[in-house]
Order: C-alpha cells, then sequence, then structure tokens
C-alpha cells in the first residue's frame, strides 16, 4: 500500500514539474505575452491627444489619506501626464477632515499622482478658502504649495501672501513672502 501511495505522489510531482516546463518553454506563451504588450502599448500611444469625458481618479497613500481628483474632460500628454478642464478633486484626511480644490486646468501625473491647479484655483479646507492662480499638490510628499496672487479668507481675516504651504502628514500651515522684507498682508 505504501508504495502504490509513493507511487502515485511520485506521478503528481512529476506531472506538475512537465506543465510547469511547459508553460515556461513554450513560445506560443511569450508570443501571446509579447502581442498583449504591445496591444497596450498600441492604445496608449492612441490615447495621447483624445479628449476623454469626465476622467476621474482615486487613491490613498500610505497615512491613509484618500485623494480624488475629476474632471469635465482630459487628453494624455504623453504616457504618465493628463491635461484636465474644469476641475474638482478633494483630499480625505484619515481624521475625516475634507480639502477641496477647483480649478479650470490643472496637469495631473498619473504615475505619482502629483497634479498641478492652474487658473481661477480655489481651495476649501472647513472654513478657510483660499485663491490662487496655481496650486501644486505634491502627493509624493504630502505637501500643498499655493502660490501666484494668494488669498487667504476665513471668517474674520484675509492674507494677502505670496507662498502658503500645508503639510497633510503635520497639518501645519506655511505662510511666506519671496521677498523677506515683505510682509504678509494682513486685514481683519
Amino acid at each position: 500500500m505504501k508504495k502504490i501511495l509513493f507511487q502515485i505522489f511520485l506521478s503528481i510531482i512529476l506531472i506538475i514539474f512537465c506543465l510547469f516546463l511547459y508553460n515556461k518553454l513554450n513560445p506560443s506563451n511569450k508570443n501571446l505575452k509579447k502581442k498583449i504588450d504591445d496591444q497596450n502599448v498600441l492604445i496608449q500611444k492612441n490615447l495621447i491627444n483624445e479628449t476623454i469625458i469626465s476622467p476621474s481618479y482615486s487613491s490613498q497613500d500610505r497615512y491613509g489619506n484618500i485623494y480624488k481628483i475629476q474632471s469635465a474632460s482630459g487628453n494624455f500628454n504623453d504616457d504618465q501626464l493628463m491635461s484636465l478642464s474644469d476641475v474638482k478633486s478633494k483630499i480625505i484626511l484619515t481624521n475625516k477632515d475634507q480639502i477641496t480644490i477647483f480649478s479650470d486646468l490643472a496637469d495631473y501625473n498619473n504615475e505619482n499622482f502629483d497634479t498641478i491647479f492652474n487658473g481661477h484655483v480655489k481651495i476649501i479646507y472647513g472654513d478657510h478658502v483660499i485663491f490662487s492662480d496655481t496650486i501644486n499638490f505634491k502627493y509624493t510628499e504630502n505637501l500643498i504649495e499655493i502660490y501666484d496672487n494668494v488669498l487667504y479668507k476665513n471668517l474674520d481675516r484675509e492674507l494677502i501672501a505670496d507662498l502658503i504651504i500645508i503639510n497633510l502628514i503635520n497639518k501645519t500651515i506655511k505662510i511666506n513672502m519671496y521677498n523677506k522684507n515683505s510682509k504678509v498682508l494682513v486685514k481683519n
């Protein structure tokens, strides 16, 4: 009985080994994979300069923050960069706070999720509203850089500055001027 079980066991191992070798050495599998890869490259090339209606993307970073971006339309400039128009983006922080960004245009990197928002940019975070011409959301660094004609408003104050940097990890905000001799303008 032991001899029969041993022979069955060896037969199963031999069959598995033969299947493995067949799949590994069979040229038709390699050709199929190459065809699929070639088709993917062709699809990507065909998407460049084609308009995509209502594209939307979502991702989550290693800290649990969720990033969502959607727009009315978009065009791939290359394999990684997509130009978007009429853009709305949400960053949902781990504590459930939300940062919402609106802009006329954005350049979205679909590989690292970094996004540059341009044109009538508005950012809303609780009672805080910031207007600017440009926002650079550095997903890989968890930073938001707001610059070019920056106006910050909350319930009782207005600030005019050159640069605002929001750190999404430690939730700090830095408000700066490019010229060290200039001061941030505060209105009550």
